[in-house]
């Protein structure tokens, strides 16, 4: 028994077959493949990112699944509780199950990496701080402010 039961929130199976899939658990019941190509290395280093419904996985710092939970993807319903019972709350741990995972070496919990962001006025490729398209500072659509 892999110790897995109903009062778990939903997560991430990764299948190391040939190909590697994946599984949103409580979401839905098959392995898929991957939405895009996984590095070639031996070595991955996985990221799951929850923000509401929103899911994303990284494998070595590369977009691997990028999907938004819905009644359209999710089929789970067991014992009355849906995908949306499984899933609708913020992570409060994480497991790894040490029977059937003998490839983890560690594991971290913690914030995403911080990224450096474009300033404001990168969007339009304006001399403005105005993302309206035009030169004049206000957002009005006229430019003759």
């Amino acid at each position: 028994s892999s110790g897995i039961n109903a009062e778990y929130g939903g997560g991430l199976l990764i299948k190391f077959s040939i190909p590697i899939q994946y599984q949103l658990w409580k979401c839905f019941d098959e392995f898929k493949e991957f939405q895009n190509s996984l590095p070639e290395t031996q070595s991955k280093e996985w990221i799951l990112e929850k923000r509401g419904n929103k899911i994303k996985v990284y494998c070595n710092g590369e977009l691997v699944v990028d999907v938004t939970l819905s009644s359209d993807i999710c089929d789970y319903s067991s014992g009355g509780n849906t995908w949306e019972f499984h899933w609708g709350n913020n992570p409060t741990q994480v497991w790894i199950d040490s029977e059937i995972d003998t490839a983890s070496e560690s594991l971290y919990i913690g914030p995403m990496p911080q990224y450096e962001e474009e300033p404001d006025d990168a969007d339009d490729g304006n001399e403005d701080d105005v993302d309206d398209g035009n030169e004049d500072d206000v957002d009005d659509g006229n430019e003759d402010d």
